[in-house]
């Protein structure tokens, strides 16, 4: 996903994307941004223009591309309003791509345990649109009835009770605070003790790349720290450790490398 200087490796999509487009003649490209889980790592708007282009050269050529924004953290990035910027750039795509962004609402309103979300298309063509509407009603009713009504009926009461719905904001904008201060928190520890992490950017979590994640982890349950080994590093959940706990993981992560590789 990043190049070696921590930046979104447009070089390495383009191939991905040239790969599969000389067998294919349709593709699927899901990214998780802004606030990639599991690294915090998050497109700039120049990264989205680049992918935009990948795609339009195929859609040049008769291709079809459906994009995957999965958006669920959006609001809590540092600044909700700019991190939607990009959606702009979709609004002159082909029709032979389609943008999708699938949107938390149970995040973004913190209800997370409600699990509620929409799918939301983007695409200049009505046709298309009315297409994607018959097929997700359709998908919908086939593989669980119906959305959770509860949780709707919950996001309906908010929008209706003008306190509450600030009340909400405030919450909202609490949390989004405190996951910031915790992954700078992270950052600055990381860096005071020469731990390498991927870039954060904002969100639930960071990610330190590791080549033997089970093995670094067992030894940090010795000291009651459990984080999640990945297939190349270990995840840690700033959603659910404190400010001041995560300059301890961090260097507690640094200590159980150093031990395991020797150094």
């Amino acid at each position: 996903m990043l190049d070696d200087e921590g930046r979104y490796n447009i070089s390495a999509f383009s191939e991905c994307v040239d790969k599969y487009m000389k067998v294919q003649d349709s593709l699927l490209i899901i990214i998780n941004t802004p606030a990639h889980n599991p690294t915090g790592f998050s497109l700039t708007d120049d990264d989205w223009k680049n992918v935009l282009d990948v795609c339009e050269k195929y859609a040049a050529l008769g291709k079809k591309i459906t994009i995957f924004v999965d958006a669920a953290y959006i609001d809590f990035t540092e600044d909700p309003d700019a991190a939607r910027a990009f959606f702009e750039l979709f609004e002159n795509i082909s029709d032979n791509i389609l943008g999708l962004v699938g949107y938390s609402a149970s995040k973004s309103f913190t209800l997370y345990g409600m699990r509620c979300g929409a799918l939301i298309c983007m695409t200049n063509n009505e046709e298309i649109c009315e297409e994607f509407k018959n097929v997700m009603a359709f998908s919908g009713r086939g593989t669980w009835s119906n959305g959770t009504r509860s949780a709707q009926q919950i996001l309906v009461n908010m929008y209706n009770d003008k306190v509450l719905k600030e009340e909400v904001d405030r919450e909202r904008d609490e949390n989004r605070k405190m996951l910031l201060a915790r992954g700078k928190a992270f950052e600055e520890a990381a860096r005071e003790c020469g731990l390498e992490m991927l870039p954060y950017d904002s969100g639930f979590f960071v990610s330190v790349p590791c080549s033997a994640p089970d093995a670094v982890g067992e030894i940090m349950h010795k000291d009651g720290i459990f984080t999640v080994p990945l297939a190349k590093g270990i995840r840690v959940a700033l959603s659910a450790v404190s400010e001041e706990k995560c300059k301890v993981v961090a260097r507690a992560v640094k200590k159980a490398m150093d031990e395991y590789f020797g150094k």
